[in-house]
């Protein structure tokens, strides 16, 4: 059973395939593409990268199918197990009844530092032919398992045995810590934003703080029907995306005062700036989305993260600023009383 092979199914019996420790340069926990669920890249050495090219498609030609139907994932051909400490001579003796309850165990578990007994790690079905030295390991992973998972692998390529002394997880986020003063700085910045468009743009300053308002609180629920998981490159991402918010609302009001300055009446002077506004919002807003398609694509994982949050907050300070805003103002200096020069931030206004 289980316990006597130590393997993933009753029956199994490992069997060495010439890929070791020494062949894996790195295996490093991460989110995947879509920046959701966690994963463990693993990058190898070049003879390492040979080996497994040929062992992969040695597995496919083996069990030869769609590897997501159960005839083909059921294959054994298609599994390739990842063992710590695994020797020959452990194979040799796989029956043995002392080696009962000692070869599946946590990649962590204590052991006799002279004489390490193997550890089962992980069994991923090959899914097709992997070349250029590079893999990734996917299933239902949090970040404290993937971090697991990428740990032991590491182990595996040490020329010693170590003995654990003390463990601390820090993810690649840097940490909880980390993202409460990101967050922490953020709603500082945020806050400085905000009275610093009242002081200098008044009344229009105003209408645009609850304009972020409704921006944040857009874009956290975009957050949470993804689902998007927030990390320290994702909390980067939201607060560069504030600023282009408060830059697209600068815009405008910079030139609703050219404007009204320009004898145009206050509702006039309204539409003529989000018009004349927006082709400048619009390039630098398009050039933005770009740049975070391209990172989406071609970028690590932290980095498609940060791109997959700007590229929400962008679109959602464009429906804040051109159309929220907008409204606002219209709505609010429809009135008179609101029209005053003192209250706009501008030298002369005309209310008519």
């Amino acid at each position: 059973d289980d316990k006597v092979t130590g393997g993933p199914q009753p029956g199994y019996k490992p069997q060495l395939v010439g890929l070791t420790g020494d062949d894996i340069q790195s295996a490093t926990p991460a989110l995947d593409q879509n920046g959701v669920s966690w994963v463990v890249n693993m990058t190898f050495t070049s003879h390492g990268g040979d080996v497994f090219s040929k062992l992969t498609q040695d597995n496919v030609n083996a069990c030869p199918g769609d590897p997501s139907l159960s005839q083909s994932a059921n294959c054994a051909g298609r599994h390739l197990s990842i063992w710590l400490d695994l020797t020959q001579k452990d194979i040799d003796n796989w029956e043995n009844p002392d080696y009962v309850g000692t070869v599946s165990r946590p990649w962590d578990a204590p052991q006799n530092a002279t004489d390490p007994t193997p550890k089962f790690l992980t069994d991923p079905i090959t899914q097709e032919q992997i070349t250029g030295g590079q893999a990734v390991i996917s299933g239902s992973f949090t970040q404290a398992t993937a971090n697991d998972l990428a740990t032991g692998i590491n182990s595996g390529s040490l020329p010693v045995t170590l003995l654990v002394l003390d463990v601390t997880q820090v993810g690649s986020t840097l940490g909880a810590e980390s993202v409460k003063l990101s967050l922490a700085a953020g709603m500082l910045g945020l806050t400085i934003v905000v009275i610093f468009m009242i002081v200098y743009y008044r009344l229009p300053g105003f209408l645009a703080s609850l304009a972020l308002v409704f921006y944040a609180g857009a874009v956290f629920a975009v957050f949470k029907a993804l689902p998007v998981t927030l990390t320290l490159a994702g909390i980067t991402g939201f607060i560069l995306s504030v600023g282009m918010a408060v830059d697209a609302n600068v815009l405008i009001f910079e030139r609703f005062k050219e404007e009204v300055r320009a004898g145009r009446t206050i509702p006039a002077a309204v539409d003529a700036a989000v018009r004349r506004a927006w082709p400048a919002i619009r390039d630098s807003n398009t050039s933005t989305l770009i740049t975070c398609v391209i990172l989406g694509f071609v970028g690590p994982a932290q980095v498609k993260g940060f791109a997959i949050v700007l590229g929400i907050g962008v679109i959602a300070s464009l429906i804040s600023s051109i159309i929220v805003t907008h409204n606002l103002l219209a709505i609010v200096l429809a009135s008179t009383r609101f029209r005053r020069p003192a209250l706009l931030g501008v030298d002369r206004a005309r209310s008519s």
